[in-house]
């Protein structure tokens, strides 16, 4: 399982975090040993943590339970995939992938294409297929279609108006119980400055400018308005101690 797990679409970033970024989920020890020798040869540097549980085994099994986490800094994305993909080209045999054998040539390229949702060895097993039928498809033109297709989905988006009502509210309700003043920082600071990681490892903001100016509004009106909070609760104290 790659970069863009089940529905999620993209992995949040925070600039005050590690310097590293999900990549991907793997399930064997082998797998995971090999990618390290790997990476350690061609000096990637890497972060490996004992796997999650996708979602509750009792629902889904133990197919969602991946064993290992990696995580690698974000501009080596790309150079990590051309590693994998060159270890692993000759060993795909495209008669062990009859499911994609079944597939249309339009359904194969999109697995080249969106391959971050994909398994690297799917990619290659769909790239040979189209290669047997004689398919016209360069690297080039993976790289165009990949580029166009990112540019499209993995950009900022609008804010619904209605969590922008939400977090403008929580500031007036926080005026009787401070907890909405923390949700009004927790929202805002999630509008105002959340970023996302796309399958080439360029950082771009989540939200678009104009919800992120929202968001600042909100996240910094909310943090003076508890801080000053706090300073009056303080000052009563004192006073009531003096």
């Amino acid at each position: 399982m790659y970069r863009i797990c089940v529905s999620l679409d993209v992995q949040f970033y925070n600039e005050d975090m590690a310097s590293f970024d999900f990549y991907k989920h793997i399930d064997s020890e082998s797998e995971i040993n090999e990618i390290k020798d790997l990476f350690d040869e061609n000096g990637i540097e890497y972060q490996v943590s004992s796997g999650e549980n996708l979602f509750d085994k009792t629902l889904v099994g133990e197919a969602f339970h991946a064993k290992y986490t990696l995580k690698i800094n974000a501009q080596d994305f790309e150079k990590a995939d051309d590693l994998i993909r060159d270890a692993k080209e000759n060993e795909i045999d495209i008669s062990e992938y009859s499911h994609l054998q079944e597939m249309t040539n339009d359904e194969l390229v999109n697995i080249v294409v969106t391959s971050y949702e994909w398994s690297i060895e799917s990619e290659i097993a769909a790239k040979k297929i189209l290669q047997s039928r004689n398919y016209p498809l360069t690297d080039t033109q993976i790289d165009d279609l990949k580029n166009e297709h990112i540019s499209l989905k993995f950009k900022a988006k609008n804010v619904h108006p209605i969590l922008h009502v939400l977090s403008i509210l929580s500031i007036f309700a926080g005026v009787f119980n401070i907890l909405f003043l923390a949700i009004g920082i927790g929202m805002g600071f999630n509008f105002a400055f959340n970023k996302a990681v796309d399958p080439k490892g360029n950082k771009y903001y989540l939200y678009d400018e104009r919800s992120r100016l929202i968001g600042k509004c909100v996240f910094y009106l909310s943090s003076v308005l508890i801080i000053g909070g706090v300073l009056w609760m303080w000052n009563s104290i004192f006073k009531r101690l003096g």
